[in-house]
């Protein structure tokens, strides 16, 4: 008798802490979300339209530094990256908050860790990731093989953020790279989709 009691207000307290971590993020996810779509809802009307530079509409095979240097004096390029900066800032944000409160979901990180991010931390983080992104898609293109060395960079940067910006161990920081990689894959496939 003693044990279910024990166990039962042990399960009311993992839910009452799922319910309150829950509602803590919503809101950010909840707007972040939204920015997300908005963004890529103008991204793929620009890019369709204008088509200013080829980081998502036609493939190059291999590392084309002088095309990417034209990219630049066509009209609408500062748009594109702005738009696209935008979209890319959004995305990481959500997938890397989403994936810091993944961590405790399969408890490779404690629950107190996860309210103490520091909010400097997570944007410097998606700055990074976001900066590296963009200027490898925008010099690699977007081929097959290209896509596979992006993914690549975003494993690298994201696993030494996390070991660094958020004092993650190595299992932690290399399932949260991976979850990246995974979330920035399925990004891909969508935008494709839709271009």
């Amino acid at each position: 008798m003693k044990d279910d009691n024990i166990l039962s207000m042990s399960q009311t307290n993992t839910k009452n802490r799922l319910v309150f971590y829950v509602k803590m993020s919503e809101t950010l996810l909840f707007s972040l979300s939204l920015l997300f779509f908005m963004v890529l809802t103008s991204v793929l009307f620009s890019t369709c339209s204008a088509n200013p530079i080829p980081v998502y509409p036609e493939t190059t095979p291999s590392f084309e530094p002088a095309a990417a240097i034209n990219d630049v004096q066509q009209p609408g390029f500062v748009i594109w990256l702005i738009l696209v900066s935008f979209l890319d800032f959004a995305a990481n944000m959500l997938f890397l908050y989403a994936g810091l409160f993944l961590l405790v979901m399969v408890k490779l990180q404690k629950e107190p860790w996860f309210t103490s991010i520091s909010r400097y931390r997570l944007i410097s983080g998606v700055f990074l990731l976001s900066a590296f992104g963009i200027l490898s898609e925008w010099l690699l293109g977007s081929s097959i093989g290209s896509l596979l060395f992006i993914a690549g960079i975003v494993f690298i940067v994201t696993f030494l953020i996390g070991m660094k910006w958020f004092d993650l161990r190595f299992v932690a920081s290399s399932f949260l790279a991976g979850y990246m990689v995974l979330a920035n894959v399925i990004s891909w496939i969508i935008i494709f989709s839709f271009l």
